[in-house]
């Protein structure tokens, strides 16, 4: 007994000197940074507003914000507005509810892909609300990833996955705040939903997130992904089951939930619908040439629509895929997957190698719909739960624009 308590004691220890010493390599890091930072006596760059999820990335997010972002973009001449975020959906209201004539040059979402989603659907959700208002448009976005998958920003910056966190910032905000970006034009995509089956098993929590939806014309934009299956069931068991684990273990979080989910491996019953294209390269140029629609009701393991390459920082899941090639690519994991082939694909998804698996499809596409035929099938939209609902989809083509 006195050995296990030795045991722990020293294992608790090392964690706390390990924290420590991250801590302080993190700060002299970021020291490092803010000095060669020059400051600009010149004119003012423009007004950013720089909205931030606290809690984001194990709650990292608002030191990084406090000590690297603020003030580099202050430094740099930019007046900063900051908005901290207390609980889910309050960027979503708080970007719909800005007034037509407030505008800002930039908005920066510091924080993971969830917190992107509730910026952007906000965003729209103001421009459809006062349509025909020119003053009232999309601006342009910077992602800060202080998340846990980061897809967006991996997705934008795919040489920088593996760099350390305050690396990966502040290439993010770098070219934004001094003024030597280049503008990258990005697809989105807008789900409408046809029908709803039931609402989200999280109860009250996801209610006021179907309010919203129901509000807007049963719409909702996304950047990353929309599913049923797997990679839903994951999302599920993380809002669920999971919450209990410390923001400090978030990556393990997320690990654990896709873990459950493979174990469980439960199948979907539904009908998709899809126009897939014939991609040819001739002469230099990409041909993409429709072909007829399909259409298949089954038993799915998974079935995924995916808009960009990288669905977080270890899983590139559409390696064909960029973020403003016109098209939708759609992931079906079929029910002859085995046990063992699942779980392989985990070590092979940073790598685009999940592909190989023969009960793995991917069809490049322009249009979806997917009908759930069992009240089970939980629809997970950028890791918003929706509940079960059927859905069709819109691409809209280089709506966004991020500055990189």
């Amino acid at each position: 007994m006195l050995f296990l308590a030795s045991a722990l004691g020293i294992l608790i220890l090392c964690v706390i000197i390990t924290a420590a010493w991250k801590k302080r390599a993190r700060n002299r890091a970021i020291a490092n940074i803010l000095r060669s930072v020059k400051e600009n006596a010149g004119e003012r760059q423009g007004k950013a507003l720089c909205i931030v999820n606290p809690i984001s990335g194990g709650g990292v997010a608002r030191q990084f914000f406090e000590s690297l972002v603020l003030p580099v973009f202050k430094k740099r001449g930019w007046e900063v507005v900051p908005f901290y975020t207390t609980a889910e959906l309050h960027a979503l209201v708080y970007c719909s509810v800005l007034p037509a004539n407030t505008n800002y040059d930039l908005v920066v979402s510091v924080g993971g892909d969830g917190l992107f989603y509730e910026v952007i659907n906000g965003f729209w959700i103001r421009q459809r609300r006062n349509k025909g208002i020119e003053q009232c448009r999309l601006p342009e976005f910077c992602i800060a990833p202080l998340g846990t998958s980061n897809g967006i920003f991996t997705s934008l910056f795919p040489d920088m996955r593996k760099k350390k966190t305050w690396e990966t910032t502040m290439a993010a905000i770098d070219g934004p705040s001094s003024g030597k970006y280049r503008v990258q034009k990005a697809d989105l995509l807008e789900a409408e939903i046809t029908r709803w089956i039931t609402s989200s098993p999280l109860g009250d929590r996801k209610e006021n997130l179907t309010s919203i939806i129901q509000n807007n014309e049963n719409r909702v934009m996304f950047s990353l992904s929309i599913s049923i299956g797997l990679i839903a069931e994951g999302d599920v068991l993380m809002e669920s089951k999971l919450r209990f684990f410390p923001g400090w273990a978030a990556s393990a979080r997320v690990i654990v939930s896709q873990g459950i989910a493979l174990l469980s491996r439960k199948l979907k019953r539904a009908r998709i619908r899809w126009t897939p294209v014939k991609i040819e390269e001739r002469d230099g140029k990409r041909i993409v040439t429709p072909q007829p629609p399909r259409e298949e009701i089954d038993d799915f393991y998974g079935v995924t629509l995916i808009n960009i390459p990288w669905l977080a920082s270890d899983a590139m899941c559409a390696p064909e895929a960029k973020v403003d090639d016109g098209l939708m690519h759609l992931m079906i994991i079929r029910k002859t997957a085995a046990i063992i082939p699942l779980v392989q694909t985990l070590s092979n998804a940073d790598r685009g190698e999940h592909l190989k698996m023969s009960f793995m499809e991917m069809h490049p596409c322009t249009s979806f719909e997917l009908d759930p035929l069992e009240s089970k099938a939980v629809v997970v939209a950028d890791g918003m739960i929706l509940g079960s609902c059927a859905f069709k989809i819109r691409l809209k083509p280089s709506v966004t624009t991020f500055r990189v």
